[in-house]
């Protein structure tokens, strides 16, 4: 007698309504979370399309369009860093106003791009405030602005920088080169570091080696000294020697033997940097004092509490 084959009819049954029971408990499930959100998105696309609606004319506006007469020059303002630049530079800097032409001043993140494009410019360290007002006007206000401080040596020339060893654009020829023979002196003679190299890096990027930045730190701490001492001192050179000393070349021919910069690396007895400081600005002061002409005296040392100065 044949077997027969086995009816799989009722178990296909058995799993048949319970499909339609479990979409149905999804879709349930679904339209719970979906019901709430539906007044937010049609309340949210009607404010999107009305809003679109009203920025075309508010963008189109003939009154809130940037025009080159209706955004502030801020290097109006800047005579002093303009005197201290090449030319060129002075036109990149005058050409950073085009970012804001033509836009509206209802423009989303017009002020921001503005700011950015004239921090992207080696010469200008920050900006800090961006007016924006309509009728369309745009003035770029509280610029902090890079100088050129000294002159680093490298394989390949030298880099002028500021005092913070931000690399200034300025090339051979321009206020921080050493002039040749038969050529006029430049504006600004800017003091150099010795005895420091530096790998070279692209302008607005900052020198890393910590001997340069140390070095822009002697002359900083000199200058500011000299700018109230007597006798119109001026830094030509900062040196340092292989053990880690510095020395400072002025221009009246008065040597300042610094020794270590560093307090943490100073020898034992050496006075602290402010120390030295304190130290170097009473003896100038002394110096006043005396009537003696700086250009006769030979050096300062001041790694040695009291140690006078030195006529030649």
């Amino acid at each position: 007698m044949a077997r027969g084959k086995p009816n799989d009819k009722p178990a296909r049954i058995a799993a048949g309504p319970a499909s339609p029971a479990v979409a149905r408990s999804l879709g349930e499930t679904a339209g719970k979370l979906i019901r709430p959100i539906l007044p937010l998105v049609l309340v949210a696309g009607c404010f999107g399309g009305a809003a679109y609606a009203l920025w075309i004319p508010v963008k189109e506006d003939p009154n809130a369009k940037l025009t080159k007469e209706r955004i502030a020059d801020p290097l109006l303002g800047m005579r002093e860093m303009l005197a201290r630049i090449p030319e060129a530079e002075q036109r990149k800097l005058a050409q950073l106003r085009g970012v804001a032409e033509g836009r509206s001043v209802f423009e989303p993140g017009l002020a921001g791009d503005v700011a950015k494009a004239y921090e992207a410019n080696p010469w200008i360290e920050k900006v800090g405030l961006v007016r924006v007002r309509y009728p369309a006007a745009l003035s770029v206000e509280q610029i902090d602005t890079r100088f050129p401080f000294a002159r680093l040596d490298t394989d390949g020339g030298y880099f002028v920088v500021d005092h913070k060893g931000h690399v200034l654009p300025m090339a051979a020829g321009d206020l921080g080169a050493t002039p040749a023979a038969n050529t006029p002196v430049p504006k600004v003679m800017l003091p150099s570091l010795a005895g420091v190299k530096c790998k070279r890096v692209g302008a607005g990027e900052a020198v890393k080696e910590p001997e340069a930045l140390e070095g822009l730190a002697v002359l900083q701490a000199t200058q500011e000294v000299f700018s109230r001492a007597p006798g119109n001192l001026k830094c030509t050179r900062a040196q340092r020697d292989p053990a880690g000393t510095w020395r400072v070349f002025t221009s009246a021919g008065l040597i300042i033997e610094w020794g270590s910069f560093n307090d943490e690396l100073r020898p034992e007895g050496e006075p602290s940097v402010q120390e030295k400081r304190e130290s170097l600005a009473h003896r100038l002061n002394e110096l006043r004092q005396a009537e003696y002409d700086p250009r006769h005296l030979k050096y300062i040392a001041l790694q040695q509490p009291g140690t006078p100065f030195a006529p030649r």
